[in-house]
This record gives structure tokens, C-alpha cells and sequence, in this order.
């Protein structure tokens, strides 16, 4: 009955004090997604059908939770008619969400879910009827809120490692450099010494050549050596 006339089941639901669309319906192309977002942050629930031909005004969309055992779903937003309809919207979920009007032509039936706190970790149905005779596509998305302080622990450690590495290849690298400085300095002064001990051992030679020399001999003569 609902594939065949969905705002017909709308009402029913609405009179019954339900959510206004089922959670079950043999019309429905279903989907899965699952979603992570931290606390005290707003999340989009992405529902979009780009396929879908869509009348303005003939567009119905319903979000609601879950039904958890004897509990009925709770609508968290409904649109019809062009325009957003929250009457049965349940209380936790007032001034929280947004759709987008302006964009139900091109098939896109996300929900923004505002401010969101622990309590909305859990299991979302969004419901899509592109006109008033056409079958509905459904998306079910299970949303789960993160700590803040965790994920700011996360990060804290992140910096933690990231800083300890770019110490360490700082000391390494600098290690190598004065390793590489010492060890030409003291290349430097292994060739200062080999050149003395080069110079001590020529000396002998020097001074025979100088003595065999004419000035050498000159210097001699002169001296009274000869």
C-alpha cells in the first residue's frame, strides 16, 4: 500500500503517532552506510538518488530513527510539499537538523544533524519518494559518536612522534657532520706530520748536496773548515 501511495501512509503515521513513513516497504531500494564524527560536531547523513525524477512538489522525505523493540520511531525531519513539516518531529531533535530544499530537484535528500552528542550514536533511516506514486528509496546509516578526547589524544600522540622522530634525524644527522668534520681535521693532521717526518727524513740529502756544492764549499773555506 505504501509503494502505491506513500502520502497516504504518511498520514496513517502521523494519525497513529508513529514516524510517517515505515520502516519496512516493498517499494524501497535500500542502502547502507556506516558514518564516524566526533561529539559537539555537526554531521551530514549524504542521501542523494541522482536518478530519481523528481516532482517539487510532489516529493515526500522522512528521517527517522530506528524502532528499538517496543519504542516507535522518532521523526527526526519531514518534507512535503515543498516545504520542511515538523510537527511530529520529536523533541531531541528540535532546531538540529536542516535538509535542502534547493537541492530535492536534483535528487539530494541529505540531512545535516547538528550539535550531536553521544545520545545519537544509533541507527537512521532516511526515506525518499521522488513524486506521489513512485517507489521509495531508503538509506539506513548507522551513526557513531566519538569522544573528542580521545581523538585529541590521537592527535596529541601523533605530535608526540612525529617531533621525536625529527629530533632523532637531527642528532643523527648531526653526529655525521661533526663525524665528518673530525675526521677530515684529523686527515688534515696526519698530513701535516707525514710532511714533517718527510721533510726530517730529506734533510741528511740536503745538506750533502749543499756541502758538495760549490757555495757549500766556498762557505767552508771561508769559515776555515778547509
Amino acid at each position: 500500500m505504501c509503494a502505491a501511495s506513500p502520502v497516504l501512509c504518511l498520514l496513517l503515521g502521523t494519525a497513529a503517532g508513529s514516524a510517517p513513513i515505515p520502516s519496512t516497504g516493498p517499494g524501497c531500494r535500500r542502502e547502507f552506510i556506516s558514518i564516524t564524527a566526533p561529539v559537539h560536531h555537526g554531521v551530514l547523513l549524504p542521501f542523494v538518488v541522482p536518478d530519481a525524477a523528481v516532482d517539487p512538489l510532489g516529493a515526500t522525505l522522512n528521517w527517522q530513527t530506528e524502532a528499538v523493540h517496543l519504542h516507535s520511531p522518532e521523526v527526526m525531519h519531514a518534507y512535503r510539499d515543498g516545504k520542511d513539516d515538523l510537527e511530529s518531529q520529536a523533541k531531541r531533535f528540535r532546531g538540529r537538523t536542516e535538509v535542502f530544499p534547493e537541492e530535492i530537484d536534483n535528487g539530494n535528500a541529505s540531512l545535516l544533524l547538528k550539535n550531536i552528542t553521544q545520545n545519537d550514536t544509533g541507527t537512521y533511516h532516511g526515506y525518499f519518494f521522488p513524486s506521489y506514486n513512485s517507489p521509495c528509496t531508503a538509506l539506513i546509516v548507522q551513526l557513531n559518536v566519538s569522544d573528542v578526547t580521545e581523538q585529541e589524544n590521537t592527535k596529541t600522540e601523533g605530535a608526540w612522534t612525529v617531533a621525536v622522530t625529527v629530533i632523532f634525524i637531527l642528532t643523527i644527522c648531526g653526529v655525521a657532520f661533526y663525524y665528518r668534520k673530525w675526521k677530515s681535521r684529523k686527515k688534515k693532521n696526519q698530513k701535516s706530520v707525514c710532511a714533517a717526518v718527510k721533510e726530517s727524513r730529506d734533510f741528511p740529502n740536503l745538506l750533502l748536496a749543499f756541502n758538495n756544492s760549490s757555495f757549500g764549499r766556498d762557505s767552508r773555506v771561508a769559515s776555515g773548515l778547509l
